[in-house]
């Protein structure tokens, strides 16, 4: 990323079909490896653009056989792994005279998300807000405690995301509740944390 501050943000569409999504090798990240930049985002970030991949850790129980002192057994452990929130979608921040055309140059980079015939812009405030929230863990999918939420219940989202947050029927789900988010025009349903929500007012 360049030293200039970003301006505002694109979203584009990696190609399935190249190495773009493919992680870099070991020896050329120093991220962990769970959240290692795909090939496409470093080769943006070469470009002088900023990127931002939002992923969210997913958590499941999983069988497996074990030797004990009286024989093999089996126990259930809970294992998790990174999820992206939407993918084959990528932020793009642009900064300086950069441009979409300096975009579309870069090797599987499919399309650019477009809105009213031109590509969708978001602010960096909005972007930020999407940062502060898949760093709290909003969309996580943890195994929790059992907890009951009352059904039917209108709940809102504590804090701000891009787009507008839709009040949606909560329905039980351990410690989470689904909710539906408004977001690039599509509505995605989301498992909340309880704590994460609060009455609609």
């Amino acid at each position: 990323m360049s030293g200039q501050a970003v301006t505002h943000w694109h979203v584009v569409y990696v190609a399935v079909g190249g190495g773009g999504l493919a992680p870099l090798r070991d020896g050329e990240d120093h991220q962990p490896d769970a959240k290692r930049r795909t090939m496409v985002e470093a080769a943006l970030q070469r470009r002088g653009f900023a990127t931002f991949r939002p992923q969210f850790r997913l958590e499941r129980m999983k069988r497996r056989r074990v030797l004990t002192p009286k024989g093999r057994v089996t126990e259930e452990v809970k294992v998790g792994s990174w999820r992206d929130l939407f993918p084959r979608y990528l932020f793009v921040g642009m900064s300086g005279k950069l441009s979409c055309w300096d975009i579309r140059q870069v090797e599987d980079v499919d399309a650019i998300l477009y809105s009213d015939g031109a590509p969708a812009v978001f602010l960096p405030e909005q972007i930020e807000d999407l940062m502060m929230a898949v760093d709290a863990g909003l969309f996580d999918q943890l195994i929790g405690r059992e907890t009951v939420f009352n059904a039917g219940q209108h709940v809102q989202i504590i804090g701000t995301l891009p787009g507008k947050i839709v009040e949606k029927q909560s329905v039980k789900e351990g410690d989470k509740v689904t909710v539906a988010i408004e977001l690039f025009g599509r509505e995605y349903f989301e498992r909340v944390p309880l704590d994460k929500l609060k009455a609609a007012s």
